[in-house]
């Protein structure tokens, strides 16, 4: 295997800031893609009770958008300070 193969890289991130990233990345696609509409990743008060649409407690911290540069600028720190404390705190 080469140095620094992607492989590689992934192996040392820790699972929760892996599963993290995933998750951000693939709610940008598809938000990118169409697949799902910005409104639906939206708080909205009591629907997460009323209508037991239960994404609405996650969606918050995990959607930052479509992708773009600043996005993707922000999931680094995002990442980098997440991976910083479940490293050291747990």
């Amino acid at each position: 295997m080469a140095p620094g193969s992607l492989r590689e890289v992934l192996s040392q991130v820790p699972p929760f800031t892996l599963c993290y990233g995933a998750c951000v990345i693939l709610l940008g696609v598809s938000a990118n893609t169409g697949l799902i509409a910005n409104h639906i990743m939206a708080w909205r008060g009591m629907a997460y009770v009323l209508k037991l649409q239960l994404w609405r407690l996650i969606s918050p911290f995990l959607f930052h958008g479509g992708i773009t540069l600043p996005m993707l600028m922000s999931l680094v720190m995002n990442l980098r300070f997440v991976a910083t404390l479940e490293g050291d705190y747990y």
